[in-house]
């Protein structure tokens, strides 16, 4: 399931920051671009992982895709009412049969999942042979997180990010070949701003363990953070 901490710490920030329907940089931009280079046919059967109020589920649903998702968060299966093919699940309990799903959207889900790896077999499983894992997500483009800044960061999404290389591992260990890795950490520089507003609130409001601003900079500054685009085909093991 979803780590119910960061899930709950990120809902504020996303819904200031991200503003409506679209709770992630590069909107559903980024989307379009991830289902072009994936040259799915029209009719694909896809599952939106942590749909949330559900743009890019209804952005699917409108491009002639059969299109599912699930979220945790009953709030946000709400707000996406209208909407058809909604359930509310964890993403490491999918309540799909097996190879059924022609591709699977993680948008923003895979860095707050509690247990990745479950998460990611998951996805396998309801993934038809040769199927598609869209993800785009926060990551780190510095070192490896070290424990001090992760428990300076906690409980914010940025205290469990993963590098590339871990990313890569994490998708090979569930099954998947990556086949396409983009870097579009140039659409954090949009929010840049908020970003910042937020991380003063985090120092200042929301309970960083002993944090300063100096030490919460570090710590930032030595991870890097980044956004990315990957594509992972199911592999035949």
């Amino acid at each position: 399931m979803v780590n119910p901490s960061l899930a709950t710490f990120s809902h504020a920030f996303e819904q200031d920051v991200f503003c409506g329907a679209v709770l992630r940089p590069g909107g559903l931009n980024l989307t379009a671009r991830a289902l072009e280079k994936c040259n799915l046919l029209p009719d694909s059967v896809i599952l939106d992982v942590g749909c949330g109020p559900g743009a890019s589920l209804g952005y699917l649903q409108n491009q002639s895709y059969r299109a599912a998702g699930v979220d945790l968060s009953r709030q946000a299966l709400i707000c996406a009412a209208g909407l058809p093919g909604r359930f509310q699940a964890a993403g490491e309990d999918l309540p799909f049969k097996n190879d059924c799903m022609d591709a699977v959207l993680m948008e923003c889900t895979l860095s707050v999942m509690e247990n990745r790896g479950r998460g990611l077999e998951e996805v396998r499983r309801v993934l038809k042979p040769g199927g598609i894992l869209i993800a785009s997500d926060m990551y780190s483009r510095g070192q490896d997180v070290f424990k001090e800044g992760q428990n300076l960061l906690k409980p914010h999404c940025l205290s469990v990010l993963q590098t590339q290389q871990q990313i890569d591992r994490l998708l090979k260990q569930a099954g998947f070949d990556l086949f396409c890795w983009e870097d579009h950490s140039d659409l954090l520089k949009h929010t840049s701003k908020e970003l910042s507003r937020y991380y003063d609130d985090l120092i200042k409001t929301r309970g960083v363990l002993n944090a300063g601003a100096l030490d919460v900079y570090l710590a930032l500054s030595r991870l890097k953070p980044g956004y990315y685009l990957a594509l992972a085909k199911k592999s035949f093991i």
